[in-house]
């Protein structure tokens, strides 16, 4: 039998990897005109769940989901490179930016303000993560130098940091209203 908490959490955890299987897979993604809300969904995974555990499966999945498209598009030579590697700690650093914030996130304005502000500068230092290896490891790019990397980051960041930190607020959101409504409890702080 599972207690309330451990049953929370695999729902939490399920509700998770169906927004990014949503979002994520290019089919369901380009029906719904919906973009992909990995980013996140390892911030708010890490936020609410706190566990190495979810980490490691949202991140399997996540995986997986590529490996799906690889196998069904021509998009294989294109992602898949030494860079590929980063989106590990790409991700991680959304999970841990969540997970620093979960003992003091209460639902309330200045902890929702808090969290939006610590989700947003943990999408841009993500990206860059993820921006700045395939630039560096993808053999996509001739000459590498710190004025290209600089205008690959300005040409590619609007879009993903924006929707990043769109779906983080919009989860953010959601939580609070679900913190006010009683169906999710406020984490118990440290004591």
């Amino acid at each position: 039998m599972h207690s309330p908490t451990r049953s929370r959490a695999i729902a939490t955890l399920a509700v998770l990897a169906l927004w990014m299987l949503v979002t994520r897979l290019p089919d369901a993604s380009q029906l719904l005109h919906l973009r992909d809300a990995s980013l996140a969904v390892f911030f708010i995974g890490g936020l609410l769940l706190r566990r190495t555990a979810p980490f490691v499966l949202l991140l399997a999945l996540a995986v997986g989901i590529d490996a799906l498209v690889f196998a069904r598009t021509d998009m294989l030579h294109v992602c898949l490179s030494p860079a590929y590697a980063f989106l590990f700690p790409a991700y991680a650093l959304l999970w841990f930016g969540g997970r620093a914030l979960s003992l003091r996130f209460d639902g309330r304005a200045p902890g929702l303000a808090l969290a939006a502000v610590t989700g947003v500068v943990c999408v841009v230092a993500s990206f860059a993560i993820s921006n700045g290896s395939f630039y560096l490891l993808s053999g996509a790019f001739g000459e590498l130098s710190l004025g290209g990397f600089a205008s690959q980051f300005l040409r590619y960041s609007p879009g993903f940091v924006l929707t990043g930190s769109a779906w983080v607020c919009a989860g953010l959101a959601v939580i609070a209203l679900l913190l006010r409504q009683g169906v999710l409890a406020p984490t118990p702080r440290a004591a």
